[in-house]
């Protein structure tokens, strides 16, 4: 942030600090610094797309776009709000499960899938950001876990077995289930 609202830093180094506030805050579950840096992202950041069908003055910059995600319907009693939204309310209740399994949602989506997993390794570069890492198989298990035989377990277990597919490979950041109970 200090480089994001420094006078002498350029607006390349500016959009990169921005880019990796964005990102690292989100991962590691840090919803007041991105609601905050979300706030200093560019008026017409929602342009910046990475790829080949990105504006040629944008190719260089960082995919602002990325946190642009408009949302999605898992069910009718869950809807998930835009990823600005979605944050600004898991500020208030960071362990509201509905609203981890949309951080979820984002994070398994084409726009999330630029970002890096969503996950870190541990390293001291990343003692400044405090938090957990987000892990989507740990939401899936949460809600699971429950006891409860609504939609929502049902999706989660849907998702928490998706985990695995195709590749047998856990994607979903957590830490790997052995194969009988997977079974």
């Amino acid at each position: 942030m200090h480089v994001i609202k420094s006078p002498n830093a350029s607006q390349d180094q500016k959009n990169v600090a921005l880019y990796t506030v964005l990102n690292k805050s989100l991962a590691f579950q840090n919803y007041p610094l991105f609601n905050q840096a979300f706030t200093a992202l560019p008026n017409n950041s929602a342009q910046y797309h990475s790829g080949e069908n990105s504006p040629e003055k944008f190719n260089q910059q960082p995919p602002f776009a990325n946190f642009f995600w408009k949302g999605t319907k898992i069910s009718n009693a869950v809807q998930c709000p835009d990823l600005f939204t979605l944050t600004k309310q898991l500020q208030i209740n960071p362990k509201e499960l509905p609203l981890k399994l949309c951080l979820g949602e984002y994070s398994r989506s084409s726009q999330a899938y630029d970002l890096v997993n969503l996950g870190y390794p541990h390293d001291n570069s990343l003692l400044s950001f405090k938090g957990t890492d987000f892990a989507r198989g740990n939401t899936y298990k949460e809600i699971i876990k429950q006891n409860q035989k609504t939609k929502l377990t049902a999706y989660a277990l849907f998702r928490a077995i998706q985990c695995y597919a195709p590749s047998g490979i856990n994607e979903c950041q957590d830490s790997d289930v052995a194969k009988p109970f997977r079974k």
